[in-house]
């Protein structure tokens, strides 16, 4: 079948977390196939050649990451327009994990970086992860409730592998904090307070 064909051309592939989208990279060309329906939206050039590839269907976005620089971009595959371009990485990004809630995203990178959580709804990090000294992700996954992510991570050096869970604060425990945070003012001096996101 073309779609057959397409998946053995293709060198990055990802799943929407309730199965009804499929994106493909090619070198830095990305397409998007609606696999309950069979449409396919128009192929679109996103970078020079992709190495991380996740697509969301709550929103219709991809999101890719490239070789040429460590920024992320957010895609919207309905119109092939770039909304949002996410740095903070200072390697080649080599990963993107989407939550099964499609409220959280990670990234990692080709080293020993940290990882980096999003939120999805405004694009801000929430999180940088420290793995231990000497490793890399090697592969990773949020678990079902979200807020968990997990990871295997490897020392290239001495091929020892290290499994590892890490919590984020919930939803619901990021909104009680910053409801018993004081309120900040509107004007500048010396009684001005301000809030701090956890």
């Amino acid at each position: 079948s073309p779609l057959a064909k397409r998946l053995v051309d293709f060198r990055g592939a990802a799943f929407s977390q309730d199965g009804q989208w499929l994106a493909l990279a090619n070198g830095g060309q990305v397409v998007v196939r609606n696999l309950t329906t069979g449409q396919e939206m128009p192929t679109f050039k996103a970078q020079l050649f992709i190495q991380g590839l996740a697509i969301l269907s709550g929103p219709k976005w991809v999101v890719t990451a490239g070789l040429e620089a460590p920024i992320i971009n957010v895609w919207d595959f309905t119109t092939q327009e770039k909304k949002f371009s996410l740095p903070g990485h200072n390697l080649t990004i080599s990963t993107i994990y989407v939550s099964p809630d499609e409220r959280r995203m990670a990234s990692s990178t080709i080293g020993s970086e940290p990882i980096k959580i999003w939120e999805t709804q405004g694009w801000n990090e929430v999180a940088s992860i420290e793995g231990r000294p000497g490793f890399r992700l090697l592969r990773g996954s949020f678990l079902q409730d979200g807020n968990t992510f997990s990871g295997l991570e490897v020392n290239p050096e001495t091929q020892a592998v290290d499994a590892r869970l890490w919590r984020a604060p919930s939803w619901a425990e990021i909104n009680a904090t910053e409801a018993k945070e004081p309120p900040s003012t509107d004007f500048g001096g010396p009684g001005k307070t301000e809030s701090t996101q956890p």
